[in-house]
């Protein structure tokens, strides 16, 4: 045991070197017995490790330490080896500062004094100072007297430094004689505040350990995380005329009280994102403030969007729109040319006529040198009299006033967006219509081009039948954004069977008629798939289940013609028709069986006697779910109800990937000139492709992650989305996009062009632009191989086979390069 012992030592030289691996953070020392041990030279010097390299405080020449003996890196069981090493630093001085006495080990002392009495050492400021020779410390290290210790409050947790920082765990102290009091005060009871403070502090009070506490106006770097507690505290600018106008004052009415907060104050504070945003969030507003300026640069585009911005205290005076201005002083202009004058000999000639006239002429062509190319501005967003007044008002149900801000801004963006295109609903309608019709008109020429050896006649159109389409199409887009303004369906991760309940496939079907267990339904469907069935016959089984049961597994009827059913098929005992299914499936599954929906599932594919029945169903043809489940009605449930097919469109279609081939994970050599962002982007497309992307509800060009790619090109309702898809591509690999109109395919096209991007030759990452019936630039996707002059491409808003811009999925194409009017680069 004597070999383990603790004793102390005097730090010699610390090792900073990492020469030996073994000796990381490492100290010579010599040893202390308590007896002055002659000359220096005859002291013994010892190498010692710290015995904690996790928290660990650096000692410098000059203090003394605690050492011990402990096994070493090579002991083992059977033979015991030992290393010296040091684990604290006695406080000799009790300073946080230093506590290092040169001569703890020397004889060369004063008569009468104990060999390392501090009051021999006048660098440590500890008193007396009639010390006859210098005696200096680590040269590494430059002593401070401004550094003090923190005065304690109860209970606190104290974490120092040599140099002025520190960490204080506390809350507010009820009472105390303390030297120095808190600069914070009230707070709920035991509410902690936790203070970071770096600061050399720099006043020198000619006393050793006297108390300080951290400073929230004049430390140089310090941050305190509070919990209702008031600071004293002076702000850096006293510039607050436009944040006190918007209310903005909520940290001063409460004296920084009341509220938990974190206040940061420096003589500078740098943010940095070297590789993405810095985003500022507050639930009840945002204040910038300085005594000089506030500057804003961007490399791209500065976008502010508000109600109402104002520029200057008081501002009250409306800007001019530019366009709008030179379009009305063109029209002036004309106008004034044609003017003539009645005069008692008839009408004058038109000012045209007048020599001066050319003067006047001439502002017409210095109209465009009025308008920014840097700023821009748009109408008000208050409702007009005119435009959309489908758009339903703010629900009355309760919100917040932060949502209803929100909500109305969404709903004023929709009636801004009609009335910047028409001034009268119906325009609004027509306008509609006729791109709806062009859109439909294109899909028929895109089929005709891929059936050319059929008759034309087969892909004509009645006028009428596509503006019934047109109208019931647009009028379903409207009620989706007022579903979307309300915080409505449609936006979310997909299970496939969101929309269960909806009523929105037709059918008759009411909520009542549909599972609110959507969690089971999907289940059982995927249950259904893993035993062979398809998509169509999956669905027709669960058309079935929600007949019998409502997919209750419990569900019992003790007299069901003649006999009890129950489970989720509603397997029937009828002893006069010698009916034992209900019997059978409960010894089978077992008495937990009405918890057990899934060991219900996996029956039905086992039960004896039904078999063939099973496999007649995957065998027969079946044009459609409904007539799936009404088969199955009538052949395997043998019921008298079998217009099972009324429940099927409680459970939208789930599309079938299999026919399309997703790239492998990995492919090279398929362009030699692609990028590195070029192929993330191409790998983020894929990977989309492989995730099976969908519109959710199916033609509603929104929901799940399409709403994240609309977001992307700056949409919050449906819209047509195949350039928001790769617009999101591309942002996701880094690329620049435009910063307009990032929803447009010709936004895309005239922003590559305008940037040097457009290109006639493929390469991985590029979005490849197609035309289509009336339009150079109708479809838009990304490259993602190239192989053997041809491309393939992940494309959004289309469909799994043959070309569409407006399907319901991401998926994978091979398109014919006839259609390819142009690629945008990657760069």
């Amino acid at each position: 045991m004597a070999e383990f012992q603790i004793t102390s030592a005097e730090v010699l030289e610390v090792l900073y070197s990492d020469y030996n691996p073994n000796l990381i953070y490492g100290l010579k020392v010599k040893p202390l017995d308590g007896t002055p041990s002659g000359d220096d030279t005859n002291l013994s010097v010892i190498t010692v490790k710290p015995l904690n390299t996790i928290i660990l405080r650096i000692p410098i020449k000059g203090e003394v330490v605690l050492i011990l003996k402990a096994p070493s890196a090579y002991a083992s069981g059977t033979k015991l080896t030992s290393d010296n090493y040091y684990f604290d630093i006695v406080s000799l001085q009790s300073s946080i500062h230093h506590n290092a006495l040169p001569t703890v080990s020397s004889k060369k002392v004063q008569i009468g004094q104990t060999s390392g009495d501090s009051n021999k050492y006048n660098e440590a400021n500890s008193g007396n100072t009639n010390k006859q020779e210098e005696v200096k410390i680590d040269e590494n290290f430059s002593e401070n007297p401004t550094v003090k210790p923190l005065q304690p409050y109860v209970g606190d947790l104290l974490i120092e430094g040599r140099y002025g920082n520190s960490i204080r765990f506390t809350t507010t102290p009820k009472s105390g004689k303390f030297t120095v009091a808190p600069k914070w005060s009230n707070g709920p009871n035991s509410a902690p505040i936790t203070i970071f403070r770096n600061s050399k502090q720099g006043i020198d009070t000619q006393k050793i350990n006297d108390y300080i506490t951290e400073d929230f106006t004049n430390n140089e770097n310090i941050m305190v995380m509070a919990s209702g507690q008031n600071i004293e505290f002076e702000q850096g600018s006293g510039v607050v005329t436009a944040i006190q106008s918007k209310g903005i004052t909520s940290w001063k009415d409460e004296n920084w009280g009341t509220t938990p907060q974190t206040l940061i104050s420096s003589g500078r504070l740098v943010f940095n994102s070297n590789q993405k945003e810095i985003i500022a969030f507050a639930k009840n507003g945002i204040g910038l403030s300085s005594e000089t300026n506030i500057a804003i640069d961007a490399a791209d585009i500065v976008a502010i969007n508000a109600t109402k911005i104002e520029l200057g205290d008081g501002a009250n005076e409306p800007l001019i729109l530019g366009n709008k201005f030179k379009s009305w002083a063109e029209s002036l202009i004309d106008k004034l040319s044609t003017l003539t004058v009645i005069t008692p000999v008839g009408p004058s000639s038109p000012l045209s006529a007048s020599p001066q006239w050319s003067s006047v002429s001439s502002l017409k062509a210095e109209l465009p040198n009025l308008l920014s190319d840097l700023s821009f501005t748009k109408k008000s967003t208050t409702t007009s009299s005119k435009g959309s007044s489908k758009v339903s008002p703010i629900p009355d149900f309760k919100m917040t006033p932060e949502d209803k801000q929100e909500v109305q801004q969404i709903v004023d963006e929709v009636k801004t967006e009609g009335e910047e295109v028409v001034d009268t609903e119906t325009e609004i309608e027509k306008i509609a219509r006729e791109e709806y019709i062009s859109l439909k008109e294109g899909e028929i020429e895109d089929e005709k081009f891929a059936h050319a050896d059929l008759d034309v006649d087969d892909f004509e159109i009645e006028d009428d039948e596509v503006e019934e389409d047109a109208k019931i199409h647009f009028s379903y887009i409207e009620d989706k954004q007022v579903q979307t303004a309300q915080g409505g369906t449609g936006v979310g991760s997909s299970t496939g069977f969101e929309n269960i309940g909806t009523g929105g496939y037709g059918g008759g079907i009411s909520s009542g008629d549909c599972p609110t267990n959507t969690a089971l339904v999907k289940q059982i469907y995927d249950r259904l798939i893993q035993k062979g069935l398809d998509d169509i016959r999956a669905r027709g089984v669960l058309a079935n289940i929600q007949g019998e049961s409502k997919f209750d597994p419990s569900a019992y009827n003790e007299n069901d013609s003649g006999g009890p059913s129950g489970g989720l098929f509603q397997w029937h005992n009828n002893s006069a028709k010698g009916y034992t299914r209900l019997t059978k499936m409960i010894n089978a599954v077992g008495a937990g069986w009405r918890t057990n929906p899934m060991a219900q599932v996996d029956y039905v594919f086992t039960e004896s006697g039904m078999q063939q029945i099973i496999s007649n169903y995957k065998t027969t043809p079946h044009a459609s779910a409904e007539a799936a489940a009404n088969w199955w009605a009538a052949n395997w449930e043998v019921t008298a109800d079998t217009s099972r097919s009324r429940f099927v469109p409680c459970f939208p279609p789930k599309l079938d990937y299999s026919a399309s081939s997703i790239l492998p994970n990995t492919f090279t050599n398929l362009s030699p000139n692609a990028s590195a962002a070029g192929a993330r982007c191409a790998q983020f497309a894929i990977a989309d492709a492989r995730a099976r992307i969908v519109e959710q509800p199916l033609g509603s060009n929104f929901g799940g992650k399409v709403t994240q790619y609309l977001a992307a090109a700056g949409l919050r309702r449906p819209a047509f989305w195949c350039a928001a898809a790769v617009t999101y591509w591309w942002k996701s690999a880094g690329l620049a996009t435009p910063p307009s109109g990032a929803a447009s395919c010709a936004y895309w096209a005239d922003w590559a062009k305008r940037t040097g991007r457009f290109s006639r030759t493929p390469v991985i990452g590029a979005a490849v632009l197609y035309r289509t019936r009336g339009k150079e630039y109708g479809h838009i996707g990304v490259v993602v191989a190239i192989n053997n002059g041809r491309i393939v491409t992940i494309e959004g808003n289309t469909s799994l086979q043959g070309f569409s811009r407006n399907g319901v999925a991401v998926a994978q194409k091979q398109p014919n390069l006839s259609r390819v009017s142009g690629y945008v680069i990657p760069k």
